[in-house]
Protein backbone atom coordinates (compact mmCIF):
# COMPACT_ATOMS: atom_id res chain seq x y z
CA UNK A 1 0.00 0.00 0.00
CA UNK A 2 1.48 3.34 -1.03
CA UNK A 3 1.40 6.41 1.14
CA UNK A 4 -0.84 9.20 -0.17
CA UNK A 5 0.94 12.19 -1.62
CA UNK A 6 -0.06 15.73 -0.73
CA UNK A 7 1.10 18.37 -3.18
CA UNK A 8 0.17 22.03 -2.73
CA UNK A 9 -2.20 23.73 -5.18
CA UNK A 10 0.54 26.21 -6.08
CA UNK A 11 4.27 26.70 -5.81
CA UNK A 12 6.36 29.82 -6.37
CA UNK A 13 9.92 30.17 -7.56
CA UNK A 14 11.98 33.27 -8.22
CA UNK A 15 10.34 33.87 -11.62
CA UNK A 16 7.46 31.41 -11.76
CA UNK A 17 4.12 30.48 -10.28
CA UNK A 18 3.13 26.85 -10.70
CA UNK A 19 -0.54 26.23 -9.95
CA UNK A 20 -3.35 23.75 -10.45
CA UNK A 21 -5.02 24.20 -13.83
CA UNK A 22 -8.50 25.65 -14.17
CA UNK A 23 -10.81 25.25 -17.14
CA UNK A 24 -10.24 28.89 -18.12
CA UNK A 25 -6.62 27.97 -18.92
CA UNK A 26 -7.73 25.95 -21.95
CA UNK A 27 -8.08 28.91 -24.32
CA UNK A 28 -4.68 30.30 -23.35
CA UNK A 29 -3.01 26.88 -23.65
CA UNK A 30 -4.64 26.43 -27.05
CA UNK A 31 -3.40 29.76 -28.40
CA UNK A 32 -0.03 29.77 -26.60
CA UNK A 33 1.40 26.35 -27.45
CA UNK A 34 -1.05 23.47 -28.01
CA UNK A 35 -1.44 24.24 -31.73
CA UNK A 36 2.28 24.83 -32.39
CA UNK A 37 3.89 21.99 -34.40
CA UNK A 38 7.37 22.98 -33.14
CA UNK A 39 6.22 22.58 -29.54
CA UNK A 40 4.48 19.26 -30.28
CA UNK A 41 7.40 17.83 -32.27
CA UNK A 42 8.84 15.62 -29.50
CA UNK A 43 5.64 15.31 -27.46
CA UNK A 44 3.28 12.34 -27.16
CA UNK A 45 0.47 14.38 -28.73
CA UNK A 46 -0.12 16.12 -32.03
CA UNK A 47 -1.00 19.82 -32.27
CA UNK A 48 -4.57 20.48 -31.22
CA UNK A 49 -6.94 21.21 -34.09
CA UNK A 50 -9.68 22.91 -32.09
CA UNK A 51 -10.26 24.41 -28.68
CA UNK A 52 -12.44 21.48 -27.58
CA UNK A 53 -9.38 19.17 -27.58
CA UNK A 54 -7.63 21.54 -25.19
CA UNK A 55 -10.73 21.89 -23.01
CA UNK A 56 -10.89 18.08 -22.72
CA UNK A 57 -7.19 17.92 -21.86
CA UNK A 58 -7.50 20.57 -19.13
CA UNK A 59 -10.63 18.83 -17.80
CA UNK A 60 -8.66 15.58 -17.51
CA UNK A 61 -5.87 17.44 -15.66
CA UNK A 62 -8.39 18.83 -13.18
CA UNK A 63 -9.88 15.36 -12.70
CA UNK A 64 -6.41 13.85 -12.15
CA UNK A 65 -5.88 16.29 -9.26
CA UNK A 66 -9.24 15.30 -7.77
CA UNK A 67 -8.44 11.60 -8.11
CA UNK A 68 -4.86 12.04 -6.78
CA UNK A 69 -3.80 10.26 -9.96
CA UNK A 70 -1.29 12.90 -11.09
CA UNK A 71 -0.48 16.52 -10.40
CA UNK A 72 -0.30 18.81 -13.43
CA UNK A 73 0.69 22.41 -12.84
CA UNK A 74 0.42 25.29 -15.28
CA UNK A 75 3.59 27.34 -15.40
CA UNK A 76 2.91 31.06 -15.11
CA UNK A 77 5.25 34.02 -15.06
CA UNK A 78 5.58 35.54 -11.61
CA UNK A 79 5.36 39.01 -13.12
CA UNK A 80 2.29 41.23 -12.90
CA UNK A 81 1.06 39.89 -16.27
CA UNK A 82 1.01 36.26 -15.00
CA UNK A 83 1.37 34.92 -18.56
CA UNK A 84 0.82 31.19 -18.98
CA UNK A 85 4.12 29.74 -20.23
CA UNK A 86 3.54 25.97 -20.24
CA UNK A 87 2.84 23.01 -17.98
CA UNK A 88 4.72 20.54 -15.82
CA UNK A 89 3.09 17.26 -14.83
CA UNK A 90 3.92 14.88 -11.95
CA UNK A 91 2.94 11.20 -12.22
CA UNK A 92 3.42 8.65 -9.45
CA UNK A 93 4.90 5.24 -10.25
CA UNK A 94 5.70 3.17 -7.12
CA UNK A 95 8.35 5.16 -5.17
CA UNK A 96 9.07 7.37 -8.15
CA UNK A 97 7.61 10.57 -9.52
CA UNK A 98 7.88 10.85 -13.29
CA UNK A 99 7.84 14.42 -14.60
CA UNK A 100 6.88 15.74 -18.01
CA UNK A 101 6.88 19.34 -19.14
CA UNK A 102 6.09 21.58 -22.08
CA UNK A 103 6.78 25.25 -22.75
CA UNK A 104 5.57 27.73 -25.32
CA UNK A 105 8.21 28.31 -27.99
CA UNK A 106 8.52 31.97 -26.96
CA UNK A 107 9.87 30.73 -23.58
CA UNK A 108 12.56 28.39 -24.89
CA UNK A 109 16.15 29.08 -23.92
CA UNK A 110 15.35 31.23 -20.88
CA UNK A 111 15.90 28.68 -18.11
CA UNK A 112 12.17 28.49 -17.37
CA UNK A 113 11.89 24.70 -17.82
CA UNK A 114 14.99 24.20 -15.66
CA UNK A 115 13.59 26.41 -12.90
CA UNK A 116 10.22 24.65 -12.99
CA UNK A 117 11.81 21.18 -13.02
CA UNK A 118 14.17 22.01 -10.13
CA UNK A 119 11.26 23.32 -8.08
CA UNK A 120 9.12 20.20 -8.56
CA UNK A 121 12.07 17.91 -7.83
CA UNK A 122 12.52 19.73 -4.52
CA UNK A 123 8.77 19.51 -3.92
CA UNK A 124 8.70 15.78 -4.62
CA UNK A 125 11.39 15.13 -2.02
CA UNK A 126 9.25 16.78 0.64
CA UNK A 127 7.06 13.68 0.30
CA UNK A 128 8.22 10.95 2.66
CA UNK A 129 7.43 8.09 0.25
CA UNK A 130 9.19 9.55 -2.79
CA UNK A 131 12.74 8.32 -3.27
CA UNK A 132 13.26 9.07 -6.94
CA UNK A 133 12.26 11.68 -9.51
CA UNK A 134 12.72 10.83 -13.17
CA UNK A 135 11.99 12.17 -16.59
CA UNK A 136 12.88 11.25 -20.14
CA UNK A 137 13.08 12.82 -23.57
CA UNK A 138 13.38 11.75 -27.16
CA UNK A 139 16.94 10.92 -28.13
CA UNK A 140 16.95 13.85 -30.58
CA UNK A 141 15.55 16.38 -28.09
CA UNK A 142 18.90 17.85 -27.10
CA UNK A 143 17.38 20.96 -25.48
CA UNK A 144 15.20 18.92 -23.13
CA UNK A 145 18.12 16.67 -22.17
CA UNK A 146 20.07 19.82 -21.30
CA UNK A 147 17.19 21.06 -19.10
CA UNK A 148 17.28 17.78 -17.17
CA UNK A 149 21.03 18.01 -16.68
CA UNK A 150 20.90 21.66 -15.55
CA UNK A 151 18.11 20.73 -13.10
CA UNK A 152 20.47 18.24 -11.45
CA UNK A 153 19.17 14.97 -12.89
CA UNK A 154 21.66 12.33 -13.98
CA UNK A 155 21.58 10.44 -17.28
CA UNK A 156 20.79 6.80 -16.45
CA UNK A 157 20.59 5.27 -19.90
CA UNK A 158 18.68 4.72 -23.08
CA UNK A 159 15.11 3.49 -23.20
CA UNK A 160 14.99 1.66 -26.51
CA UNK A 161 11.84 2.11 -28.60
CA UNK A 162 10.14 3.61 -25.54
CA UNK A 163 7.74 6.37 -26.58
CA UNK A 164 5.81 7.39 -29.65
CA UNK A 165 6.23 10.99 -30.77
CA UNK A 166 3.39 11.03 -33.32
CA UNK A 167 4.69 14.16 -35.06
CA UNK A 168 7.87 12.22 -35.90
CA UNK A 169 6.87 8.57 -36.19
CA UNK A 170 4.08 6.09 -35.60
CA UNK A 171 6.61 3.73 -33.99
CA UNK A 172 8.19 4.02 -30.54
CA UNK A 173 11.41 6.01 -30.50
CA UNK A 174 14.51 5.79 -28.34
CA UNK A 175 14.53 8.05 -25.29
CA UNK A 176 17.09 9.24 -22.75
CA UNK A 177 16.25 8.58 -19.08
CA UNK A 178 17.32 11.03 -16.37
CA UNK A 179 16.72 10.76 -12.62
CA UNK A 180 17.72 11.96 -9.19
CA UNK A 181 17.34 10.02 -5.94
CA UNK A 182 17.57 10.82 -2.28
Amino acid sequence: MSIALAFPDSLETERLLLRKPVIEDAKVIFTTYATDPDVARFMTWIPHKDLQETVEFVSSCIQDWSDHKSWPYVIMSNEVSHNLLGMIHLHRTKHDISVGYVLAKSCWGQGIATEALQSVVDLCFTQQSVYRVSTYCDLENVASARVMEKAGLTFEGMLKRYEIAPCLSSEPRDCKLYAVTR
